[in-house]
């Protein structure tokens, strides 16, 4: 996708919700057909998307739904859902879908897509994944703003360092002014698409009232910690097991 124009569109989204809050935003970042929102008596175009992203596949693939933790309640999420599907032997395509006001949300501004850090201070969407029989896990993050990171530990927390990658994830989003869904394209290194593997879905989401609300498969007792053995409790086929 022309990078240029994935930032117009994903402004556009930005400006358009900010500006009196749309009644219809629709899938504002790729593509090429267009769309018309109306707020407050204006009509808006908006450039769309149709068929650029895998919503229409949704039920097809492996779906799950995420929990928000008891500590950090959340008033403006209705639910989150995670879909998942393997694409080849070390390709794997993921869809995290909030039902969620898009103007309560605090999104980062798009930046063209580069490794970065601190992608979870903010609106965030996680993969953690680690071999059955081995310590060692990698983790993933995914922001709105294309910004990605990827690390790899030894241990709990232990060992921290950047996890090699010779693709850069894509990630693209589809808006509208009742859910945020990303998309995210993820070339695994190394044998992480090659054996089964323990998963963890996770999100962190950042509210423009200032909260922040922490979101997995499971959760262990205490506050949120998405590397805790108990949060890796959906057990990943190995994608030539499929």
């Amino acid at each position: 996708m022309n990078l240029l124009l994935h930032q117009i569109r994903y402004i556009q989204a930005q400006s358009s919700w900010k500006q009196g809050h749309p009644t219809r935003l629709h899938r504002l970042i790729g593509g090429y057909s267009r769309d018309h929102s109306v707020s407050g008596g204006d009509q808006i175009d908006n450039w769309s998307w149709r068929g650029s992203l895998h919503a229409a596949e949704e039920t097809r693939n492996m779906r799950l739904d995420l929990q928000c933790h008891p500590l950090t309640p959340v008033s403006v999420v209705d639910e989150i859902s995670l879909s998942y599907e393997w694409k080849d032997h070390e390709s794997l395509w993921l869809r995290y879908h909030a039902e969620v006001l898009l103007h309560d949300l605090d999104l980062p501004d798009w930046k063209e897509p580069q490794r970065t850090d601190g992608l979870w201070e903010t609106t965030c969407f996680e993969l953690f994944l680690q071999e059955s029989s081995a310590s060692r896990y990698c983790e993933f993050n995914f922001s709105p703003s294309t910004r990605w990171a990827a690390y790899q530990f030894s241990g709990y927390r232990d060992g921290m360092k950047n996890l090699p990658m010779s693709k850069t994830p894509e990630i693209l989003m589809d808006l509208s002014d009742s859910h945020v869904a990303l998309e995210v394209t993820l070339g695994l290194p190394d044998i992480w698409g090659q054996v089964p593997l323990n998963a963890s879905f996770s999100a962190v989401i950042a509210e423009n009232s200032g909260a922040k609300s922490y979101w997995a498969l499971s959760h262990p007792p205490g506050k949120p910690d998405f590397h805790h053995k108990d949060c890796f409790s959906h057990q990943l086929k190995a994608a030539g097991d499929l």
